[in-house]
């Protein structure tokens, strides 16, 4: 609609990044995990969005940057706040007091059962 106004370019940049991208980012950290090909098909809104305003598909940041560093931002949340709900749902830290790992001079290895070695 931008175009056939003749309105500039920036009015339909902030008309997609106000209405139009927090439809496609809504609890993306929640579904931030999704296959590739529903990851293509989200982008690909983005990009033919910015394709009818006539600007450059790097004009904008990829969906899935921004998926990532909300994801981030909501994982840290979680684990700074020490009463969240959804502190239950996540281990903690794990100090072993014992080797988990043989080392490798603690048990003799044999190679083959022949006597050519």
């Amino acid at each position: 609609e931008c175009r056939k106004s003749f309105l500039p370019p920036e009015i339909g940049l902030l008309t997609y990044t106000s209405k139009i991208r927090p439809i496609l980012e809504y609890a993306s950290p929640v579904w931030g995990g999704i296959p590739k090909y529903l990851e293509v098909e989200v982008e690909r809104v983005q990009q033919r969005s910015l394709r009818i305003l006539g600007l450059e598909k790097d004009t904008l940041p990829t969906l899935k940057e921004r998926r990532d560093k909300a994801t981030c931002n909501e994982l840290k949340r979680i684990v700074e706040v020490p009463n969240n709900p959804c502190n239950r749902f996540l281990s903690g830290n794990k100090n072993h007091t014992y080797e988990r790992r043989r080392t490798r001079d603690s048990t003799p290895r044999q190679l083959s059962k022949t006597h050519r070695h």
